[in-house]
């Protein structure tokens, strides 16, 4: 309007289809000083509209939108399940109880609180929730009180115990079999009410998988 002495609505109308890059062409001719202002605009507003996006993506990004997202997809698809195995923990032996399930074709519901990225395309077929599985709500979300056995795998024999009894008081009729890493820790395992028990000893022995194929 300054520059050219155009009228509000053609001047706004440049702007716009300037920034916009839609290239109706102009709506009169320009002086060299106009030009010179159109290219300031686009520079100015090309870069400015860039950074407002990378902004508004970084912050979606920082929020876990999208990881959230896929959390709510996987849940739900566990809401569907039933009789399915839950496994807590994807360490080196929760991922080899994963394969045992994945070629037995066994729906499978896996409680970890880091999750690689890898492990959604290795096991395509397991649904992985992030978060903690001594906390009930977590063993919930889950399907607990659907499922029909479940595998405690951490390395940790304080965290199975604390799985086993919050699960036993979920579901009394739930099928567990726990991990204990030390032997003497077997009996307080049984007593908190796991079916099945077995040492890192016996796992390193096949024994693990042995123990599995009853259940299939």
């Amino acid at each position: 309007m300054l520059l050219e002495g155009w009228s509000l609505i053609d001047s706004a109308y440049m702007t716009i289809i300037t920034l916009g890059t839609v290239g109706f062409g102009e709506v009169h001719p320009l002086s060299n000083l106009g030009r010179i202002f159109t290219i300031v605009l686009i520079l100015l507003g090309v870069s400015t509209l860039a950074y407002g996006l990378r902004t508004v993506a970084q912050f979606f990004l920082e929020q876990d939108y999208i990881h959230q997202w896929r959390q709510r997809q996987i849940m739900r698809k566990v809401n569907d399940l039933e009789g399915h195995f839950i496994i807590c923990g994807l360490g080196r032996v929760g991922l080899s109880t994963a394969e045992v399930l994945r070629d037995s074709k066994r729906p499978c519901v896996a409680i970890e609180k880091n999750i690689d990225p890898t492990i959604s395309i290795e096991y395509p077929d397991m649904f992985v929730i992030n978060g903690d599985a001594t906390d009930d709500d977590v063993l919930i979300q889950a399907g607990i009180e659907r499922a029909g056995s479940l595998i405690v795998t951490a390395g940790d024999d304080s965290i199975n115990l604390f799985v086993v009894l919050s699960a036993r008081s979920l579901n009394p009729d739930l099928f567990i079999i726990a991990r204990s890493v030390a032997p003497g820790n077997e009996p307080k395992m049984r007593l908190a009410g796991a079916d099945r028990v077995v040492s890192p000893f016996r796992i390193g022995g096949g024994i693990w998988p042995i123990s599995l194929s009853g259940l299939m």
